[in-house]
């Protein structure tokens, strides 16, 4: 009830107490498919917590976007997908208070963090991201299925870049699944 209370009167209070695994709803963006009924609330997984910053990372796999639609080689912060991420997506997730409790840019995991966060590979994209590219997935000999979505490794030569299963690596310009990855500051 406590922890209820607290969430309902200031939910970055309750942020601030949450541990690996629990979410949080924090923005709103295009979930299921249904443009007339507005944007939808975006839940976020809680990764860490670090003084008084918390990693948070969508709990699904949120569009659809190429790594890079140039199609050449060139690291994360180079790609068309970080461009996006930090324009159109922030502009359409977060209000102007929700963009100022956002520390650093607005980022997609690595292979590093994937482990050291713990990071769920098993994500379903919403209907929108279905919708709008995220049509791939991994099948497995033991019938499992995972939707593929991109990690911020910088693309090869080849103009290739990696997603999150195994080490499994596409071509940059194709439409792989986004989930993102934000710090929230903590007042």
């Amino acid at each position: 009830t406590y922890k209820k209370n607290m969430e309902k009167d200031n939910p970055f209070i309750a942020l601030s107490i949450a541990q690996h695994g629990d979410t949080f709803v924090f923005g709103s963006y295009e979930q299921d498919n249904n443009l007339s009924n507005g944007k939808e609330d975006l839940n976020w997984i809680v990764l860490a917590q670090e003084g008084n910053r918390v990693l948070l990372i969508t709990e699904k796999i949120v569009d659809g976007k190429p790594f890079n639609e140039k199609g050449n080689s060139g690291s994360f912060s180079d790609s068309t997908l970080n461009q996006w991420l930090q324009s159109e997506f922030a502009n359409a997730a977060f209000d102007e208070d929700e963009k100022a409790k956002i520390s650093g840019p607005i980022l997609i995991a690595n292979k590093s963090q994937k482990s050291t966060y713990n990071i769920p590979v098993d994500a379903d994209p919403t209907a929108y991201a279905e919708n709008n590219g995220e049509h791939y997935a991994v099948w497995y000999p033991d019938y499992r299925t995972f939707w593929t979505w991109w990690l911020s490794e910088s693309t090869t030569t080849k103009g290739e870049a990696r997603v999150a299963h195994s080490n499994y690596i596409t071509d940059s310009n194709e439409k792989m699944g986004v989930r993102p990855m934000i710090w929230i500051t903590i007042d």
